[in-house]
């Protein structure tokens, strides 16, 4: 089961409608995704396990975090000039 999630940003819901983010959903869904296949690879864990869920949640989130600070500290310590200069 591999799932991508795409956020559009046409589709942003309002502040004051009390709905989740776009983002927010992804993350809920794909870590929904992802614990059922750990429950389905591992014994004695629930798929719909509170822990397991949030365990999910904050791992997705940290690799989101991780993966886009990467490459945008690495484009922060770029001279622009030089950088274009470069071009």
């Amino acid at each position: 089961m591999i799932g991508v999630c795409t956020v559009d940003r046409g589709s942003q819901a309002s502040g004051g409608d009390g709905g989740l983010r776009p983002e927010q959903e992804c993350v809920a869904l794909c870590s929904l995704a992802v614990a059922l296949c750990f429950a389905a690879c591992s014994s004695g864990v629930q798929s719909w396990d509170v822990a397991t869920l949030a365990a999910v949640a904050v791992v997705l989130t940290l690799s989101a975090l991780l993966a886009s600070y990467i490459p945008a500290h690495r484009a922060a310590s770029i001279n622009p000039v030089e950088a274009l200069r470069a071009e």
